[in-house]
């Protein structure tokens, strides 16, 4: 395996949850929609976290057989970057768990019941006409939306239904809703979203004032994920 297909163990984000010394090198996710601070390689997910098989040859062949599946659709490409809220199901095994990230920081998968895995969430990362006149929104997985829906906002969430890949829920990133911190001292905590506020004169930073409990913190807005309005929707802990 070429290196260039391949990263340092002990240069990998920290995000990622594997053995530092285990071997010198660990695959490296093709470009995706992800960053790589927020998925591996699915590879790396089947071989390292679910230990499905002890060499990477006979992981190759389970995905090859199309025994994996990811946001409801068989995979055969290794290397996939699977991601935050990816949900991966191994109908085999009978087991369908979700990417998420930790309060250490770390990407795990948690086991979640099948209605769940239903929804698929994606943050709108950016927006732009096309000739039609429509919308085209772009999400966080990679995933786009054609639409002239005009209440669609720039770090909204919008839960796709994991058949048919159409928009079923919108929640909009504001006050009174809940929010999943991906990044930061509380990172891997649900909240309600208490304020969204801009600091800064000439270069504006947004941050939101998130409360749980009796505590209550600040983050920038872009590390605040939308998982529902009065609950969340999806299980990400």
């Amino acid at each position: 395996m070429s290196k260039v297909n391949q990263i340092s163990r002990m240069a990998a984000p920290e995000s990622w949850p594997i053995k530092r010394k285990e071997s010198k090198w660990v695959a490296k996710p093709y470009p995706g929609a992800h960053s790589l601070h927020y998925s591996m390689a699915l590879n790396t997910w089947l071989l390292e976290v679910m230990q499905l098989a002890k060499i990477r040859k006979n992981i190759k062949r389970i995905i090859t057989a199309k025994e994996v599946f990811v946001n409801g659709r068989a995979v055969k490409e290794e290397k996939m970057p699977m991601g935050i809220f990816d949900v991966l199901s191994i109908p085999k095994l009978k087991k369908t768990y979700r990417v998420t990230i930790n309060k250490i920081g770390k990407l795990t998968l948690i086991e979640i019941p099948e209605h769940d895995a239903k929804l698929i969430p994606a943050k709108i990362t950016s927006k732009k006409t096309v000739s039609s006149g429509k919308h085209q929104f772009n999400c966080s997985n990679g995933w786009n939306v054609l639409s002239d829906k005009s209440d669609y906002k720039i770090g909204d969430t919008l839960f796709f239904d994991a058949a048919t890949r159409k928009v079923v829920k919108h929640i909009a990133l504001k006050t009174g809703n809940t929010g999943f911190t991906t990044g930061g001292k509380h990172v891997g905590e649900v909240a309600k979203i208490k304020e969204i506020k801009e600091i800064g004169d000439l270069k504006k930073k947004k941050t939101a004032v998130l409360s749980e409990g009796n505590e209550e913190w600040e983050t920038s807005l872009d590390k605040v994920f939308v998982i529902g309005e009065s609950k969340q929707e999806i299980k990400v802990q």
